[in-house]
């Protein structure tokens, strides 16, 4: 058995799967905020999506995107990629949360 730098799979699958659980509670925490007008979308390109397809939509769409940038991350066994997304948005959905409470 060598030693590889690469993780296993299961360390890189569930890396990609926290991903995708925050690209889920980023949509809640971002919708949440938004109907109680508590703050508004500070992603420029998330909130032209909002504008052009309405506030759900918007967001369906852009988490999409999120989602299939763990998919690629988990074809290309980029673990670090993933672990520092999933650090970003961590802190994001913390502070959606944060302006939801308002």
């Amino acid at each position: 058995m060598g030693t590889s730098m690469m993780p296993d799979i299961s360390t890189l699958a569930i890396l990609c799967g926290v991903g995708v659980l925050l690209q889920v509670a980023d949509y809640a925490t971002t919708r949440l905020g938004i109907e109680r007008g508590a703050g508004r979308e500070g992603n420029a390109m998330v909130a032209r999506l909002m504008a052009w397809f309405g506030l759900r939509n918007g967001l369906i769409l852009s988490k999409m995107v999120g989602v299939a940038v763990f998919i690629l991350l988990y074809r290309y066994e980029a673990a670090l990629a993933a672990g520092v997304l999933d650090l970003v948005y961590l802190v994001i959905v913390l502070n959606n949360h944060r302006i939801a409470q308002r």
